[in-house]
């Protein structure tokens, strides 16, 4: 029936070909034909039938290991039994015990965190978060994600209009590690993202137009070893609110904060001597100058052309004090305490020695956008305190930290908060409603103990 020539006078007629009954066949049901085919095909060892066909096969069954192995040696399948799961880390997905396996995530820190925090395995980060990394003189650069970190010892050379800084104008944060000691002309020139600067102690010179505009900087901590500072260093950084300047500066440089329109008070100790021209032109919210000397800060200071706007700002004598907390620093103008900076305030304890440096007498508390921990015991004790403003940095209340503050009769929380310490606002007898964030993970015992009025915790 397949065969397509007349065997007498050779003429051709159409067939339909060799018919099988499946794909494992090898004996045409027409005319008989033998082809070559590969067999039966199966999945593996333990599937007993064929894929192709389905002819079934006796197959031995799966194979374990022994009574609480749950997965089968030839195929995989797994089974249930009575095991009781070990593994070798949170990350482990097999039981080492039966094989058994589960569904497991690592977890880091950040889009740009390489290292899992559970089993320490490392993954490559792409894209935006991938880490480039370089040389500046003896410097060593490197960003992660839009975070750069410079470290080494020395100096980082100059830039110029031609020869640019080699890292990216999408950063939005630089830490400068100890040993770096200045910071180049043009380093930082128009690096219109960059939000937050933290400055090594070591650095005594920030050189010509380093940061100039930089126009959403939001906040800057000199070094409290900071000796020179070039022209236009903070020029049109609009977002600074701030400025306190370390002793150890002398000259304020030409046009350092012209433009800086955000920039509302300024501490300025009596070692200054000079500010330059354009230093302050056009800093149209600055109010409040609070400055260490207590002689009319003309007799001391040379001031330079173009700055109006010092001249019709206040200026505080001998009503102020001012001093560090940790990474922190604190200001006290009469009753009312700032408290500014990046990081964690000191912890202040009744067996430690270190007292609170603004005594007891506030009124009024500001807890800049910065700072991290509010340290333990920072405002014990403190019966006159009615207002408090926390910045939504910090992460930590410690313990007793408004202790005993019994005039004080609500607070605001901040939402990344995630630790209230211990007693944090025992005796508080005023206090009526307080508000706690989500996010917080740790309460402290005693929270609230003796907190009579208080109606609402929400």
């Amino acid at each position: 029936g397949c065969d397509a020539d007349c065997n007498v006078c050779g003429a051709t007629r159409e067939v339909e070909g060799h018919v099988y009954d499946n794909d494992c066949d090898a004996d045409c049901n027409n005319c008989g034909t033998v082809r070559e085919v590969v067999g039966h095909v199966y999945d593996n060892d333990c599937d007993a039938d064929c894929n192709n066909c389905g002819t079934v096969r006796e197959v031995a069954g799966h194979v374990y290991d022994d009574d609480k192995d749950a997965v089968c040696n030839n195929c995989g399948a797994t089974r249930e039994v009575d095991c009781e799961h070990v593994y070798d880390n949170s990350c482990d997905a097999e039981c080492n015990n039966c094989g058994a396996k589960r569904e497991v995530t690592h977890t880091y820190t950040d889009d740009c965190d390489d290292t899992c925090n559970l089993c320490g395995e490392a993954r490559e980060i792409e894209g935006d978060y991938a880490v480039t990394t370089g040389t500046v003189g003896k410097l060593t650069w490197t960003v992660t994600g839009t975070k750069l970190v410079i470290s080494g010892k020395g100096a980082m050379p100059n830039f110029t209009k031609d020869v640019l800084a080699p890292w990216s104008k999408d950063i939005t944060e630089v830490e400068f590690k100890e040993g770096v000691t200045s910071i180049g002309n043009r380093a930082f020139y128009a690096y219109y993202k960059l939000k937050n600067v933290e400055f090594a102690e070591s650095i005594t010179h920030i050189g010509n137009n380093a940061f100039y505009n930089c126009k959403v900087l939001t906040g800057i901590v000199l070094p409290s070893k900071l000796a020179t500072v070039g022209i236009y260093s903070f020029r049109l950084c609009k977002e600074i609110k701030e400025i306190v300047i370390p002793e150890t500066l002398t000259s304020i440089g030409m046009g350092m904060f012209d433009s800086c329109e955000g920039i509302k008070f300024m501490i300025l100790p009596n070692t200054v001597t000079s500010i330059g021209d354009y230093a302050f032109y056009s800093n149209s919210s600055l109010a409040d100058i609070y400055y260490e000397g207590d002689t009319a800060y003309t007799e001391i200071i040379t001031l330079g052309v173009m700055n109006n706007r010092l001249k019709k700002a206040t200026w505080h004598y001998d009503t102020w004090k001012t001093g560090m907390t940790g990474e922190c620093t604190w200001t006290l103008n009469g009753t009312e305490l700032v408290i500014s900076g990046y990081g964690a305030m000191d912890e202040y304890t009744t067996t430690s020695g270190k007292v609170v440096p603004w005594g007891n007498e506030i009124t009024d508390l500001t807890v800049k956008w910065g700072v991290t921990n509010i340290g333990n015991r920072a405002f014990y004790g403190c019966d006159k305190l009615v207002n408090v403003s926390i910045g939504d940095t910090v992460k930590r209340i410690g313990n007793n930290a408004f202790n005993r503050c019994t005039a004080l009769e609500k607070i605001g929380l901040p939402s990344a908060l995630t630790e209230l310490g211990v007693n944090v606002f025992g005796y508080c007898s005023s206090l009526k409603e307080v508000a706690i964030p989500e996010g917080v993970e740790t309460l402290g015992q005693s929270m609230f103990e003796y907190c009579e009025s208080l109606t609402d915790i929400c």
